[in-house]
């Protein structure tokens, strides 16, 4: 069985490490740093789910990156996690208002990210 494929959009090296450690047994897994990264895997490979960063290197951030993927036919309907550090209830609005599905706030427990990623990715594990 093929295991789902999660797009991290992290500009921090040490936490898509964290992320890469917490769900490499049970998911593909593809990171970016920045919003170019991010658009050419999208467009290189078939994701099943993104989980987002709010903040990311480059001038282009991860809200403005949630609302272009939302608008392109090819990809709106894959799931988008904000994952952030941003942690005030206004950044919860600017995420899902942006497009995202939900909403996870740093730091977090291992089960926390699995558990999210779990209801929009049902048949993984």
């Amino acid at each position: 069985m093929n295991k789902p494929h999660i797009l991290i959009v992290e500009d921090d090296v040490d936490t898509q490490r964290l992320m890469k450690v917490m769900l490499m047994k049970d998911y593909q897994l593809s990171c970016a740093e920045t919003y170019f990264g991010a658009m050419h895997i999208l467009e290189d490979k078939n994701i099943n789910l993104i989980l987002m960063d709010l903040s990311l290197k480059g001038e282009k951030d991860g809200l403005l990156l949630t609302s272009v993927i939302r608008k392109n036919k090819k990809y709106h309907k894959i799931p988008i996690i904000a994952v952030t550090a941003h942690a005030l209830a206004t950044d919860k609005e600017r995420a899902l208002k942006a497009g995202c599905n939900d909403y996870l706030a740093k730091p977090f427990k291992k089960y926390q990210l699995v558990d999210i990623i779990k209801i929009y990715l049902p048949e993984s594990n």
